[in-house]
């Protein structure tokens, strides 16, 4: 990992969402967590096991909203509770879109696969969002 983050602007890695060697090992080594959270109740309760390991490990964290609907008052209602618990969430939001299922049966990112559509865009905010933090030094 350390090799890699020398040679990469950015390393992803994608874990369980629990407390286990290999959560805990990338965890350790990351210079922020990202923990992708549906507009759910129950990933609003699952995450909390993973935001106690980067606590844990004394690291920066950033929640990302993830497959969030076109429509419907659920994220604001999520939103509203991450507010009121003080968690810092990305202004960058990954919507529910086919285009994420489609790039990934082609084998690709959705930047390849349809560079011109809003998950692309999408994830372009995403990757912005995460230069900015990493200026500011987190």
């Amino acid at each position: 990992m350390e090799r890699l983050k020398r040679e990469q602007d950015f390393l992803l890695l994608d874990t369980a969402p629990h407390d286990d060697t290999d959560a805990r090992l990338a965890i350790r080594g990351a210079d922020l967590v990202l923990v992708p959270l549906q507009p759910s109740a129950a990933d609003l309760w699952s995450m909390d096991a993973t935001l106690d390991l980067a606590k844990q490990e004394r690291r920066p964290f950033r929640l990302l909203l993830n497959r969030v609907p076109a429509a419907g008052k659920l994220r604001e209602e999520i939103e509203g509770q991450l507010r009121d618990r003080r968690l810092p969430v990305l202004d960058a939001v990954l919507g529910n879109r086919t285009a994420y299922a489609q790039a990934f049966m082609a084998g690709l990112g959705v930047v390849e696969a349809a560079p011109r559509g809003p998950a692309a865009a999408e994830v372009r905010a995403l990757a912005e969002a995460l230069r900015a933090l990493r200026k500011k030094g987190i």
